[in-house]
Order: C-alpha cells, then sequence, then structure tokens
C-alpha cells in the first residue's frame, strides 16, 4: 500500500508538473504575440509630419506619480489634456488631496478609455485631438498585482497598441511610455546575470511564475512599444519605480498597498516573512522631474532608461517597521495564511489577497536579474537632470510616515 501511495503521489505530481510547463509554455507564445506590435506604422507615418502646435495630452488615472508630473509640466506653462477614465471632479480632487495645482486654464479633462476605438470618443473629437497633440505620456500601465495576464490584456495590450496607433494618426507625435522597472523581474539571473537599459530579452531568460502574472504583462507591453519604435514610432521608454512620498514634504497617496500593508501589520501586531522580489523606490517629486527631463531628451546612446531609485528587499521595508514599532509578533507565511484562514479578524478586504503574491510558490525562484541603471544614470547627470542619489530608503519612509501619521492615516478604523 505504502509502495502504490508513492507511485500515485509522484504521478500526481509528474501530471501537474507537466500541466504547469504546458500553461507556461501557451504564456510565452502569448507574451511573444502580444510583443508584435499589428498596425502598418511605416504606412500610418507616410506623409505625415509633427503638429504645429505644443499640447501635451497625458494618459493616465488620477493617481500620484501620474498627477505629480503633471503638475511639474504646467509649471512650464504646458497646455495639457489629460485623457482619463475618470470624472473632472475626481482629478481636481485627487490634485487638492495632495496639495498639487489644478490650474483650469491649463488643464483639460476628457473622460476616455484607451481599449475602445478612438479612445471612445466621437470620431470628431477624437480626430481634432489627434491633430493637435505634440507628446502623448502614456501612464496606461496597469500592475494590478493579483489579476491575471488574460485580465491585464486589454488595457496592457489592446490600450497600449490604441495608444500607438494615436501617434501616427492625423499627424505623429512622440511617445513619452512609462514603463516599470517590475518588467526586468521576468529575467532569471541563471539565464541573465545583468539587465542593462539596452539588453535584449529572449524568451529563454524568461522564468515561470504562478502568482505575479503583472509582471508578464508589463513585460509584454513594454516590448510592444519597443516593436513599435523599431518600426517608426518616435518612443521614449522609462521603466519606473514604486513612487513614495514627497522629499520634503512627505506627500503621498494613502492607498498604496505597500503602505496599506504596514498598517495592517501595525494594527495586527504581526512581522511576517514576506518573500516578494526587490523594490525599488523613489519619491514622487524626484522621480517626476527625471520623466519630463528624459522626455525632451533627443539623441541619446539609448531610447529605453531604467529608473531604479534606491533598491531594497522586502526585508528592508520590514526591518523599518519593527524599529518604529515594538510589540510586533514574527511570524512566518504560512502562520499568517493560517491565521488569516482560522480567524476572520485576521481578515483585509486589500491584504488578504495579496498574500499568494506575497509568497513563494515552492520550486519557483525568486532571484532575478541585477538591474542596471548605469547608462541612465550617466545621461541624467550629464544634462543635470536630478537623480535618487543622496535619498535612502530609511529617509523616504520616515518622510512618508510623518505625512501618513499627520493627516490621520494610521487611525483610520479597520474596514
Amino acid at each position: 500500500d505504502v509502495m502504490l501511495f508513492n507511485t500515485v503521489r509522484k504521478l500526481a505530481d509528474h501530471i501537474d508538473s507537466s500541466n504547469n510547463t504546458d500553461e507556461f509554455s501557451k504564456k510565452l507564445q502569448m507574451m511573444s504575440e502580444d510583443a508584435k506590435c499589428k498596425i502598418n506604422i511605416e504606412e500610418k507615418l507616410h506623409g505625415i509630419s509633427s503638429s504645429d502646435n505644443t499640447d501635451i495630452l497625458v494618459i493616465g488615472s488620477p493617481e500620484q506619480k501620474c498627477l505629480t508630473v503633471i503638475n511639474e509640466l504646467m509649471k512650464n506653462e504646458a497646455h495639457i489634456v489629460f485623457l482619463t477614465e475618470s470624472t473632472q471632479d475626481n482629478v481636481f480632487s485627487a490634485m487638492n488631496s495632495l496639495q498639487l495645482d489644478n490650474n483650469t486654464g491649463t488643464i483639460k479633462v476628457i473622460n476616455g478609455d484607451i481599449t475602445k476605438s478612438d479612445f471612445g470618443l466621437t470620431h470628431e473629437i477624437y480626430e481634432e485631438l489627434a491633430g493637435s497633440i505634440k507628446v502623448v505620456y502614456d501612464f496606461g500601465l496597469d500592475l494590478n498585482l493579483i489579476a491575471s495576464y488574460e485580465a491585464l490584456r486589454e488595457k496592457n495590450i489592446c490600450g497600449t497598441e490604441n495608444v500607438i496607433r494615436f501617434c501616427c494618426d492625423v499627424c505623429s507625435k512622440r511617445l513619452v511610455y512609462i514603463s516599470s522597472i517590475a518588467v526586468l523581474k521576468v529575467t532569471s539571473c541563471d539565464k541573465l546575470a545583468v539587465c542593462t537599459e539596452n539588453t535584449s530579452v529572449t524568451s529563454d531568460m524568461i522564468q515561470k511564475y504562478s502568482n505575479k502574472d503583472y509582471i508578464y504583462s508589463a513585460y509584454a507591453a513594454d516590448n510592444l512599444v519597443q516593436d513599435a519604435h523599431n518600426h517608426g514610432i518616435d518612443a521614449v521608454i522609462i521603466r519606473s519605480p514604486r513612487i513614495m512620498g514627497e522629499t520634503v514634504t512627505g506627500k503621498f497617496n494613502n492607498q498604496d498597498i505597500i503602505w496599506l500593508l504596514i498598517r495592517y501589520l501595525i494594527q495586527k501586531k504581526l512581522s511576517p516573512e514576506i518573500y516578494i522580489m526587490q523594490e525599488f523606490i523613489s519619491p514622487a517629486d524626484v522621480l517626476a522631474k527625471q520623466i519630463i527631463g528624459i522626455a525632451q531628451l533627443h539623441d541619446t546612446r539609448t531610447f529605453i532608461y531604467n529608473l531604479k531609485g534606491v533598491e531594497s528587499k522586502a526585508s528592508d521595508i520590514l526591518d523599518w517597521v519593527n524599529s518604529k514599532f515594538d510589540g510586533l509578533c514574527h511570524i512566518t507565511m504560512e502562520e499568517w495564511k493560517n491565521l488569516v484562514k482560522n480567524d476572520s479578524s485576521y481578515e483585509d478586504h486589500i491584504v488578504t489577497p495579496m498574500l499568494g503574491h506575497l509568497s513563494i510558490i515552492p520550486g519557483e525562484d525568486i532571484d532575478t536579474s541585477a538591474v542596471s541603471d548605469e547608462l541612465t544614470l550617466d545621461i541624467l547627470h550629464s544634462n543635470n537632470i536630478c537623480t535618487y542619489e543622496g535619498h535612502t530608503l530609511n529617509e523616504i519612509l520616515d518622510t512618508t510616515y510623518k505625512y501618513l501619521k499627520n493627516i490621520g492615516f494610521f487611525e483610520e478604523r479597520e474596514k
């Protein structure tokens, strides 16, 4: 009986492994297809030139990274059209909460959806918009940590391709695509020691994850824009880090998942072992200046930029939490999962779904390629664009914490 049991278990493990391998192969094939631009860019760009106007289109949601860039652009007296699925009231409310300028004379909010044909606008309005824009800042990348590849595909692939199409409709436009440094987490350090700005990541370098489809989706979207650039689109890809509060004020979005997680741990007095990969962090105002500075550069040695910010690990953030708050109980990830499973008071509608993402799947590697930003830093220095250098993780966390504490973030009752 014991021999039979072991044989059956080995067979079951083999079948499970084969199924996982098949699913991963399908995902690799899907990513490869999604990374190829389906638009005949050369034909669309033939015979058209850039707009005589200097208007800027910003695409995204009213979140801090996007709004801080808008705020910096308005300081340069730029006229901005903000295409968003949100409402004008929500946009201005979000800007007010972050104490950002919302001069209605220099920013126009248009309700639209990049996943739809003509962004969901009437054809007349779309054509008028397409003829008046010089530069497009696309913040549309969806990095939902727990969504499936299929769920992310509409926004990250179909939506990005619609933005590329817009950049060669009526007149040619520069595309400033705000990618994520998470794109480079897709690679295995066993296959590629270091990812530079100009590293070509091939399918054999991609490692298998069962719980991080957002990385695959970001990688495919990043490569889609690269393909469009190779076919003639004037594109700049900026792989950005996670943002934290501004350098002086600490102003920050109080719905950030890292801080929601920190608040949860403080409330529950827990200090779990969290096995997420590296985090790259930058103050919001530093990142905004870098994005705009890079967007205005031409004829550099790359069209892809790695903005790493301060490199850290989950353990570094937890060390900071433990240094600030006494009495937190050290537990393993499995113990945390069991608490949530057996005691409803440990459930949380935001944090609990994250448990899978924060875990290591047996047999899957978390050692990703090192990320190099040497070329990007050299270009930033030579063009007098600010860098993250001089900032530390603890300083950024301290400044952000002070702001969030002052607005009562840690006093909010559990939902």
